[in-house]
């Protein structure tokens, strides 16, 4: 019976018939835009009645709010040391907050379990809150569909009042039917701004308690959830996932050592290669170039022991031939002259040569000084490149010199001739 008339609907009749009252003859909510808004139609006080429902339903959510409120702080601010004191806390309680310590601590989970409960739990409190605040949703959409319903009587009224014959008489049916229709649309669209907002409100400070429950259960209560109680299989699964780990750290360590050992002896065998290579290529570039200087000594030598030979031939065949030379002097001199002009370019070829000779020793060191940032670097096959470069360098410039030579050689014989 209590129940039934601490209920939404007990409640809403009674504010309807209080309201009703209130804005009767002489009662104190008497006035004139009352009157019209609320009390024109029966659809208007339908409206009202509909929405002092919904204010009720809001209101003892909000009276429960508060009982919520302070059983929240109240479990936050406590510290039990044992899941009886919890439970005797508790008691039997509808309170949300006494609810989820029971929900918890009758039938205890152990402690890897009870974050999972307590999460469903409060998930479940979620869909709970959710669930009852249909009512309020279903009047705060009833309330202005009421006030098109009024909407579309009034205009019926305006238009059933209108009297071809007699419009003039009419004109007061055809006003009030349209009076009804927009009073009760602009009533119910008012209320239901009151309700909707009302709503969002009390629910909102709802959700916002069911979050501090939240936390205060899981800073209070899952400490009284009991340890995870030893189990062999997972001891020895355990165990082994240890020895597992072990053992691939140190086969990770033998694997590391074996690689660099591996990685070392490539790098000493990679070290000496290079070494032998440098000074088996240093020692090919000195013979070589020695081999080189030695030719060109020897044809230097050669060229001046034909010129030296020219120069006897030419001497005796000019003591054979005094007695031409009267007839010839002319062309004796130029002869001469030529003469002179081939010398002075053997002895430019000779110093040329010279100055080859010391162009090829620098070459030689900047080889030497290659070789040994080659070792370095241990770039071997950049070095063996540039040794080729070097080499073909060698070649080329051997080649120029063999020609300037063979051009410088070439008088004796028109010498001879002469």
């Amino acid at each position: 019976m209590l129940k039934l008339l601490t209920s939404p609907a007990a409640i809403a009749a009674a504010l309807t018939a209080g309201f009703l009252v209130a804005c009767g003859e002489g009662g104190p909510l008497t006035h004139s835009l009352i009157t019209r808004y609320a009390l024109g139609h029966p659809l208007a006080v339908a409206t009202v009645a509909l929405f002092f429902a919904g204010a009720a339903a809001v209101a003892m959510r909000a009276v429960g709010h508060r009982s919520e409120r302070s059983a929240v702080a109240a479990l936050a601010e406590c510290r039990f040391e044992y899941d009886a004191d919890a439970l005797t806390w508790a008691g039997d309680s509808k309170l949300a907050a006494p609810a989820r310590v029971r929900g918890l601590l009758l039938d205890p989970p152990p402690a890897d379990r009870a974050e999972a409960r307590l999460t469903t739990l409060h998930e479940t409190a979620a869909d709970r809150l959710h669930d009852s605040y249909g009512l309020v949703r279903t009047i705060t959409w009833a309330v202005p569909i009421l006030g098109f319903l009024g909407t579309v009587v009034g205009i019926t009224l305006a238009i059933a009042g209108i009297d071809p014959d007699g419009l003039g008489e009419s004109l007061g049916e055809v006003t009030g039917g349209l009076a009804v229709a927009f009073d009760t649309t602009a009533l119910a669209l008012a209320l239901s701004l009151v309700l909707v907002f009302s709503t969002h409100a009390v629910q909102g400070a709802e959700l916002s308690n069911l979050e501090r429950l939240r936390d205060a259960a899981f800073r209070t209560l899952l400490p009284l959830c009991p340890a995870v109680e030893d189990d062999p299989i997972r001891a020895a699964a355990s165990d082994v996932a240890d020895q597992m780990r072990r053992r691939a750290g140190d086969l990770a360590e033998v694997h590391a050592a074996a690689w660099r050992g591996s990685l070392e002896e490539m790098r000493t065998a990679w070290s000496e290669t290079l070494s032998e290579s440098r000074a088996v290529f240093a020692e090919g570039v000195r013979a070589e170039t020695s081999a080189v200087v030695e030719a060109a000594e020897r044809r230097q030598q050669a060229a001046a022991n034909e010129f030296l030979s020219a120069v006897r031939a030419a001497s005796e065949s000019m003591t054979g031939a005094v007695s031409r030379w009267s007839d010839g002097i002319e062309r004796a001199a130029d002869a001469e002259i030529d003469r002179a002009d081939r010398l002075g370019q053997l002895a430019e070829s000779m110093e040329r040569l010279a100055e080859r000779a010391e162009a090829q020793a620098m070459i030689a060191g900047r080889i030497d000084a290659g070789l040994a940032s080659v070792h370095e670097a241990g770039q071997f096959e950049e070095a063996v490149h540039s040794l080729t470069a070097a080499a073909h360098l060698l070649t080329v410039r051997l080649g120029s010199v063999q020609t300037q030579q063979g051009a410088a050689s070439a008088p004796a014989p028109l010498r001879r001739a002469a």
